[in-house]
């Protein structure tokens, strides 16, 4: 019997492994990126996930961003150079056909989505009342906050990826304009820099 619990135990925890494995996501490698940007000692690349299936692989397949007016977009920067940088202040936009978005903070991403009209249920618990029944709101996705660009700091020889979020429409000619990488000795900006953003790696 003890054998058979221990089998049991460890069958489970195989296969909570498996399940934790399948909702790991891991972006492409910077090398795939031919118009990554070389700049300060610095190596960035920018890759939007607005199409259904890349998104699916990076947010599961209920959050669906794009659809719902956030344009996700990853961002790679590799340290090539022997200093630490600190990216804590760093601003990024997204540029395109004229038009500019800030990043949204991931916390609020949720609020972006417009509020939809509440689904009435005549048949509520109580006779002769209507129960108010509210769809989840699908960018309010653990996802979503749990892979934000979060890095502040990045040391020599150390990469740092993650999704920044935009109110915008993706387009072939879009950039990341970024300012406010510092050096964290001296406290002064070392370069601006515009990243084209790539629809997958190329």
């Amino acid at each position: 019997m003890q054998n058979r619990r221990q089998f049991i135990v460890l069958f489970a925890a195989a296969a909570g492994a498996v399940a934790a494995d399948k909702n790991q996501f891991k972006p492409e490698a910077l090398e795939s990126y031919s118009n990554a940007q070389k700049v300060g000692g610095l190596t960035i690349a920018a890759d939007a996930y607005h199409d259904a299936e890349r998104s699916k692989s990076a947010f599961g397949g209920k959050a669906k961003p794009y659809e719902n007016g956030v344009l996700p977009v990853m961002l790679l920067i590799r340290n090539d150079s022997k200093r630490t940088v600190t990216l804590e202040g760093m601003r990024i936009e997204y540029q395109a056909d004229r038009t500019r978005a800030a990043v949204i903070p991931p916390r609020e991403v949720p609020f972006v989505r417009s509020a939809q009209r509440p689904q009435l249920d005549s048949t509520g618990p109580i006779p002769g009342r209507v129960s108010v029944r509210r769809k989840k709101n699908p960018l309010d996705a653990q996802e979503i906050q749990e892979r934000a660009f979060a890095a502040r700091m990045l040391p020599p020889g150390e990469i740092a990826t993650g999704f920044l979020y935009f109110q915008a429409l993706y387009r072939e000619n879009a950039i990341l304009y970024i300012t406010g990488i510092k050096d964290p000795a001296t406290g002064q900006d070392l370069f601006f820099v515009e990243v084209p953003v790539n629809n997958g790696p190329h």
